[in-house]
């Protein structure tokens, strides 16, 4: 018995090598075609990017304008908010050959409002109203943050202009979500023109919105033959929505004495220009 079973695991070791070649020895391999013009047809792409965004004009105002110091007329609130970097990351799905709908998510620097008046109308001095000298300055940061939901457009290989091994196509995009802003650090800053002479402040504290935010891309992607990664560059307009500080004032000057006021709050939109590079793996 003990020589059948030897004789029996040696034929199987003898046998086995050429069982598998003969089985699986003619079985085709997908390996990718380094010759061809077409890229394989990938249906998911996640993408990460960094950018730089250029803010424009706010639209600054006091739902209560009765109870600030304002700008004389030929002199307004309305400034930029800095220009600041920003990061962040999409998923998407290709539908019908051409179409793309997925998921962004950005993340911003601390964006920054100043604005220095050389005069101004003050309110009359009273308990209950912001009381600053002219000029005076009003500042605040501001953090943003925003989710979009997005459709894109991606056309086939055949439309791309192919520069040896790279397809470059254009690319664009558009989407809508929420913006997430937080205004802190709000104050503004005054001093008082007669004796005795003294700092006047207005704070108030942090606030957080939500509202309606929006997008529109325009780029070119380079896409290497036989490959899933991808990279470009685009311009995108960004609308981050509304933003808004808080209702709940400190006023330090002779009639306040540091006591909290509900003066209303100040509101403004996050509408900024930017320029992104991104890498792009699809699978």
């Amino acid at each position: 018995m003990k020589r059948i079973i030897l004789l029996t695991v040696s034929l199987n070791l003898v046998l086995t090598p050429d069982l598998l070649i003969a089985t699986f020895g003619n079985t085709p391999v997908a390996v990718p075609d380094k010759t061809s013009n077409e890229r394989p047809d990938y249906k998911w792409a996640t993408s990460s990017y960094v950018g730089y965004a250029w803010s424009c004009n706010t639209n600054l105002r006091a739902t209560n304008p009765d109870k600030f110091n304002q700008p004389v007329i030929g002199d307004t609130n309305n400034n930029n908010l800095g220009n600041v970097p920003f990061a962040g990351f999409s998923l998407s799905r290709r539908f019908r050959k051409i179409y793309k709908i997925g998921f962004s998510y950005d993340v911003y620097g601390n964006f920054l409002y100043r604005k220095y008046h050389y005069q101004g109308i003050a309110p009359t001095p009273a308990a209950g109203v912001e009381v600053l000298g002219i000029p005076y300055s009003r500042s605040f940061a501001l953090d943003h943050q925003g989710a979009l939901f997005n459709l894109g457009l991606k056309l086939p290989d055949k439309y791309s202009l192919i520069i040896k091994n790279m397809y470059i196509k254009p690319e664009i995009s558009g989407g809508v979500g929420v913006g997430i802003s937080k205004v802190k650090s709000f104050q503004a800053l005054g001093y008082s023109s007669t004796a005795p002479y003294s700092q006047l402040t207005t704070l108030g504290s942090t606030n957080s919105t939500k509202n309606l935010a929006w997008q529109f891309t325009a780029g070119l992607a380079l896409y290497p033959k036989n490959s899933a990664v991808s990279f470009g560059v685009a311009y995108r307009y960004y609308n981050g929505g509304k933003f808004a500080s808080s209702e709940l004032f400190v006023l330090n000057d002779g009639y306040n004495h540091g006591l909290p006021a509900n003066l209303g709050a100040w509101t403004g939109v996050l509408k900024t220009q930017q320029l992104k590079m991104y890498i792009n793996a699809e699978f």
